[in-house]
Order: C-alpha cells, then sequence, then structure tokens
C-alpha cells in the first residue's frame, strides 16, 4: 500500500474506533440532543443502532483504500513485466547481431584455398599441394585473381573463389548497414560495429586496398571484343567502396 493511503487508512481506523467507543454515550447524552434514547429500546440495540453505521462507513473507506493498493500494485506487476519483456528483447537482440558478427568472423577464419605446384626437372615433375586457411588464404585468393582471365562466355565473378570472397564482403555491408539501423545502446552498437570494423580491416580492406589498381575498369580491354576478361570484378569492389563509406561513420 502506498505511504500516503496506509497513513490516510490509518487515521480513519483510529478515529472510527474512537467514534465507536464513544458513540454510546454521546448518542445517550439527552441534555446534549434534547432527546433520550435510553428509552428506545435494550442497551445493546442502542449501542448497535448508533456503532453500526460508523462501522460500516470506516469499513467501506478502508476496503476502498485497499482496493486502490491493489489497483497500484497490479499495475506496478504490469509495468515490470513489459519491462522484462522489453530486456529479454533487446537481449534477443543483441544476442543475436553478436552471433551474426561472430559467424561472419568464423567463416572467414574457414576461408581455404588449396594451390598445386609443381618443380623438378622435366622428366621427373613433382606436385606440391598447399593448403591456406582465413587472412592468408583471402589474400592469396585475390593475389592470384588479379591475373586471371576468363574465357569470352564467362564472368570471372562465376568463379568459386570471386563469389566466396564476394558473399563474405556483402555479409558484412549488410551487417554494419543492420546493426547501424537497430534499436541498441550506443555502448553495444558501438561495440559491434568496432568489431565489425576491425574484422573488415584485418582481413579484407588491406589486400583490397592493394589490389585496387587490378579492378575490372582499370584493366585493358579485349582486343577482340573490347569487353575486359581479366582483373577482380566490380562485384566485389561495390561492396569494398561501401564499407568504406559505412566504417568512417562508427570511428
Amino acid at each position: 500500500m502506498h505511504r500516503n493511503d496506509l497513513r490516510l487508512a490509518t487515521i480513519v481506523l483510529i478515529l472510527g474506533l474512537g467514534l465507536v467507543v464513544i458513540s454510546p454515550w454521546l448518542w445517550t447524552q439527552s441534555a446534549l440532543w434534547g432527546v433520550s434514547f435510553q428509552s428506545t429500546g435494550q442497551v445493546g440495540d442502542t449501542i448497535g443502532g448508533t456503532t453500526a453505521p460508523i462501522v460500516g462507513l470506516v469499513g467501506a473507506i478502508l476496503l476502498f483504500l485497499a482496493l486502490k493498493a491493489q489497483i497500484r500494485a497490479n499495475q506496478i506487476v504490469m509495468d515490470q513485466m513489459r519491462e522484462q519483456r522489453a530486456l529479454d528483447s533487446y537481449q534477443k537482440l543483441n544476442g543475436y547481431m553478436t552471433q551474426q558478427v561472430q559467424l561472419l568472423r568464423d567463416d572467414m577464419n574457414e576461408f581455404s584455398l588449396t594451390q598445386t605446384t609443381t618443380s623438378g626437372p622435366s622428366n621427373a615433375r613433382v606436385k606440391q599441394t598447399v593448403q591456406f586457411k582465413g587472412v592468408e588464404a583471402i589474400i592469396k585468393a585475390l593475389d592470384s585473381m588479379k591475373d586471371m582471365s576468363a574465357d569470352h562466355d564467362a564472368q570471372l565473378v562465376d568463379i568459386p573463389q570471386f563469389a566466396h570472397i564476394r558473399v563474405l564482403l556483402e555479409r558484412l555491408r549488410f551487417l554494419v548497414e543492420d546493426i547501424s539501423s537497430k534499436q541498441l545502446t550506443e555502448v553495444d552498437k558501438t561495440y559491434l560495429l568496432s568489431t565489425a570494423r576491425f574484422t573488415y580491416e584485418a582481413r579484407l580492406k588491406p589486400v583490397l586496398e592493394l589490389l585496387e589498381e587490378h579492378r575490372v575498369p582499370k584493366q585493358a580491354p579485349c582486343a577482340h571484343c573490347g569487353k575486359v576478361h581479366t582483373g577482380i570484378p566490380e562485384e566485389i569492389y561495390a561492396a569494398y567502396d561501401k564499407l568504406n563509406q559505412l566504417l568512417p561513420k562508427v570511428s
């Protein structure tokens, strides 16, 4: 019960008890009222008749205060439930975004590239297979792509290595945009964006920046058809350009 309501209930109860105690004596004083109640019936009936309205009134007031306190308590419980639901929803959202950042980092760490080389004299050539993972594999893949040529009827972007790196970049771009648009606290949003930026700058940006001169638009066109069949496709650098626009905003 609220402190003011409790104080009021205490006052009403004390006053009510006082009136119940003195009302039999008060109503039987004919000198005060000019009317004698001593002949109106048994003493018990007189006391009951004079105190019952007071008791009823006090009870009604106390019941009203109790109901008022119950309504307030119910409202507090409802507010707490709404706050808890909002907190649970926020924690779920924050946990989901954190998980997406971690999944992307794991996928980049799992990126692999296998290269086969041959060495030795012509009559005894030996094949050697080396597998790279993570950042090293991404660097090797992009470095090998810069001089790769596609057939006239093929697209470089369809090569699995290109597609995988393009998807990683687009996922990172979408994740940065998604984090920026969510209703997160500034602390959590800054942490998530900083983690995404670190992932980008540690794994993708340096090599893409280094190889930017090998973008398709910067390559010489084919002498036969006038199209470019070599270089790193713009589909990859489109996500790179977008990330460079987005990430400085969270510096």
